[in-house]
């Protein structure tokens, strides 16, 4: 009985219950989250360095993140921050991890702008 039950039971579920979770798992590409070019009005991203974002970040974050302790400060911090950033940046206004939290979206050039500097290789 017990034979019976492994082989014509619970092997077949199993094998359904791996097939089915696996299905679930993905891989993003990063073309697609961080597109190459911008295509809307004249944006300049052709050659986007950190001092760009960093003058993004000192607009649009600082006033939450202020200081030493900012997460963004320096290039380095910046640098392993920048996708994160992004993907909450893209986030819906009404989703908590939205950012920025208290202002206005950033717009598509600016948006544009950290996608690029991620996909030229975060230029220094």
């Amino acid at each position: 009985m017990q034979k019976f039950f492994l082989t014509k039971l619970a092997l077949p579920v199993f094998f359904l219950c791996l097939a089915l979770g696996l299905n679930g798992c993905y891989k993003d590409k990063a073309e697609n989250l961080y597109p190459k070019v911008y295509t809307g009005g004249a944006c300049d991203t052709a050659n986007v360095t950190y001092a760009a974002v960093e003058a993004l970040y000192n607009a649009k974050c600082v006033s939450c993140h202020p200081g030493v302790s900012s997460p963004m400060n320096t290039y380095a911090t910046a640098k392993t921050l920048a996708a994160t950033s992004l993907v909450r940046v893209l986030k819906p206004t009404g989703d908590s991890q939205h950012m920025p939290q208290n202002g206005p979206k950033l717009s598509d050039c600016q948006i544009a702008t950290i996608r690029q500097w991620i996909a030229q290789g975060y230029k220094q």
